[in-house]
């Protein structure tokens, strides 16, 4: 009954905020219209509940804030709400939850901003539709540091690969489905290419906060083992850089896009406290706006016969291989890996060529039936 639940309406009588559960029902259904819940609305730890095991949420809600189900301490299912609006999620959402043991995440969730939980949960089901998740989305709670830096990304690397639409490629964990780079997590080099066939580059892809951090304290950061990167060469099957995706990469110096400039959506705040990049002004090269521009030649013309006949024997060649078969019909030895990614896009540019990415065979093909002609 609702005279068990405390809500109140914010100061625009718009948004209803679930501030108690005073019931002690086994299965709760919060009332339809809530739309926050807030810190501590069950449970606290001066006052647990030993009676909740289910807890059913209404799809009005848009909003869960930290520690909402803590101290449920017999909680073993939750149902989320179903509304596009929802957004997960905060930490320790389920602190003290003893019970609990398995965590779905909605289909409707797309984004994983920080989801922690105790020892006891074994199991977190995800979706193939998540599209924006750092390297510290899934964490236990006594993995929090006190500054709010997880100690381990062990888990968050676990629980998406228990889903086969989830890989690492290249150091980078990738949603395969939707072509996205989740984030980069070998974090050992400073100079870093993003996988050929990626489509997006996620939001704090390349976040370096713990880099950050440990940069206020010089005797860790020298002790560290991880390397800030500088440089970052973006393929040109890139087609959008979301927001905030090189966060805190102090020491970036260079971002190379090998397309042209009107292929790619890069949001105005992708270089969030990058200190080397907005003390320099820096922007990000894309091939289109290298100066001088120059000429292809009758080596580059021979390069791209080559690489439409490699493509057009359906062996699904990708750009490394590409690169070591014209190094040796052509005779270029410094030929880089991203001249031949540039070639792609003029093939793609000037000729129309339906070439596609395959992210399971790792090579390029055509779409489409497809002929070259000067």
């Amino acid at each position: 009954m609702e005279k068990e639940f405390i809500i109140k309406k914010d100061a625009a009588n718009k948004d209803k905020h679930l501030c108690a559960y005073l019931g002690n029902d086994t299965i709760v259904s919060v009332p339809d219209g809530v739309t926050d819940i807030d810190y501590y609305a069950f449970a606290d730890d001066n006052h647990p509940n030993d009676t909740i095991t289910k807890i059913i949420l209404p799809d009005s809600v848009k909003k869960i804030d930290t520690k909402a189900f803590a101290f449920c301490r017999a909680l073993k299912e939750l149902r989320w709400p179903d509304n596009d609006d929802f957004f997960l999620l905060f930490p320790s959402l389920f602190y003290g939850c003893d019970s609990l043991e398995k965590i779905l995440i909605p289909k409707n969730v797309k984004s994983i901003v920080s989801l922690s939980f105790p020892k006891n949960v074994t199991t977190v089901e995800i979706h193939d539709d998540i599209t924006a998740a750092n390297q510290y989305a899934f964490v236990y709670d006594e993995e929090l540091a006190f500054d709010g830096i997880p100690l381990s990304n062990v888990n968050t690397i676990r629980i998406l690969l228990s889903n086969p639409n989830y890989k690492i490629i290249d150091g980078f964990m990738v949603n395969l489905k939707h072509k996205v780079a989740l984030f980069y997590m070998e974090r050992n080099k400073k100079k870093v290419r993003v996988p050929d066939g990626i489509e997006i580059i996620s939001m704090e892809c390349f976040d370096e906060y713990d880099l950050f951090k440990l940069g206020l304290d010089e005797n860790k950061y020298l002790h560290s083992k991880l390397v800030p990167v500088e440089e970052v060469i973006i393929p040109a099957t890139v087609k959008k850089i979301a927001g905030a995706a090189f966060n805190r990469c102090r020491k970036l110096k260079s971002v190379i896009y090998e397309g042209n400039r009107d292929n790619l959506d890069a949001e105005e705040d992708v270089f969030i406290e990058c200190d080397g990049m907005n003390r320099l002004e820096a922007k990000i090269i894309c091939a289109d706006t290298k100066e001088p521009k120059k000429k292809r030649t009758n080596l580059a013309l021979e390069r791209i016969v080559i690489i439409h006949k490699e493509i057009k024997s359906g062996d699904f060649p990708n750009t490394r291989q590409l690169r070591d078969i014209c190094r040796i019909r052509v005779g270029m030895g410094k030929l880089s890996i991203a001249t031949i990614s540039r070639d792609l896009d003029f093939l793609r540019s000037r000729f129309n060529a339906p070439i596609e990415y395959d992210s399971t065979k790792r090579g390029y093909y055509y779409k489409n039936d497809f002929e070259l002609k000067f």
